[in-house]
């Protein structure tokens, strides 16, 4: 136990035992606490903390074996996992802003936002609205085109986050789309953004320097917020032909398709002014070196630790075999002694006899 939490002991007068961890109590006076095994959620994965039963007190970095394993997990696992949701965070929200102002071979009836507002009445851009990711000012383009005639009406829908009052929500963006002709707009329940074209009509998008349609999820190909959830959106995984490939071109438009496989190398403000590429080799370089690091010291540590032993056995160790041997010796010595005062007694009874 000692190796795992720093405890120490106190013997009482009756010669029971009191054994203590920090300021709290293992044994006390006959009276014992059990160590509970107790899990939580972090970063989206499940944890496991080591509670006293009695005083509820957390025990698992006072010290020894487990504070080690406990900080091993999460901070230095827990920091390259921070790296990886960071990084996974970008490649989402970058890959949808370009994906979002392209346009796939197929045109859209009817589409649901993958992501969702805790507040459809919070403003885009701030933590209150439970989105994501966070919208900027600007506009963004609905082309709406009659299938059979195929003429396109392109409205501009502005993405008011300037600051100063009225900024978008969730609710005013709604209301905007919905003011467009021949298009319904609504938000469900649970805060999704949800629209519809009249019969015979279909919608795509374009040309979105706001990121709002990235941040709520319409017209993207990844969901999720990081490496917990990001997945595939169902829209384009049941439908190839929402793939936005192109920009309007045609069927053989693939100028989207080529700013989509570029997107990791453009420099993103969020990650220090560097590119995704150059932020996954910096993650691999900093697990590299850290795991060097840690292999080095752990192999020291180890050394150190072989060494005090090995010391402490010295001072301290019991060999039967030598012990066995040295009472042997002492044995063999008492007799010859023993021998010797016998002789001496014999030879003074001897001469006080003449």
């Amino acid at each position: 136990l000692s190796e795992l939490i720093p405890i120490r002991y106190r013997e009482r007068s009756d010669g029971a035992i009191d054994v203590f961890t920090g300021s709290d109590y293992l044994i006390l006076a006959g009276t014992s606490q059990n160590l509970e095994l107790r899990t939580d959620t972090d970063r989206g994965v499940v944890v496991s903390e080591v509670y006293l039963s009695q005083t509820q007190s957390n025990i698992s970095r006072t010290g020894g074996e487990l504070k080690g394993i406990i900080e091993g997990r999460d901070d230095i696992l827990g920091g390259f996992v921070d790296q990886l949701d960071t990084y996974a965070s970008n490649l989402i929200f970058e890959f949808n802003k370009i994906h979002s102002s392209g346009e796939g071979t197929a045109g859209f009836e009817q589409l649901t936002s993958a992501s969702r507002a805790l507040d459809p009445s919070a403003t885009l851009n701030s933590e209150q609205s439970g989105l994501p990711f966070q919208a900027n000012h600007g506009s963004f383009q609905i082309k709406v085109t009659n299938k059979t005639t195929g003429i396109t009406n392109t409205v501009t829908v502005n993405v008011d986050l300037d600051g100063i009052g009225g900024d978008t929500t969730l609710n005013s963006l709604s209301a905007s789309i919905n003011g467009v002709a021949n298009l319904n707009s609504s938000v469900s329940t649970d805060g999704r953004l949800s629209i519809s074209a009249d019969s015979d009509y279909e919608f795509r998008f374009s040309n979105d320097t706001s990121g709002a349609l990235a941040a709520i999820g319409i017209n993207t190909l990844f969901t999720g917020g990081d490496s917990s959830d990001i997945g595939i959106n169902s829209v384009v995984s049941q439908n190839q032909q929402f793939l936005a490939t192109g920009q309007g071109g045609g069927p053989s438009d693939g100028s989207n398709a080529v700013l989509l496989a570029s997107f990791s190398e453009n420099p993103i403000d969020s990650l220090g002014g560097i590119s995704l590429d150059d932020y996954y080799e910096k993650i691999v370089s900093n697990l590299a070196q850290s795991s060097a690091s840690e292999g080095a010291l752990a192999e020291g540590a180890q050394t150190f630790r072989d060494s005090l032993l090995s010391q402490r056995e010295q001072f301290s160790g019991v060999s039967i075999d030598e012990e066995t041997i040295n009472v042997l010796t002492y044995q063999r010595a008492f007799q010859s002694a023993a021998r010797l005062v016998s002789t001496i007694d014999e030879l003074f009874t001897i001469l006080l006899n003449i």
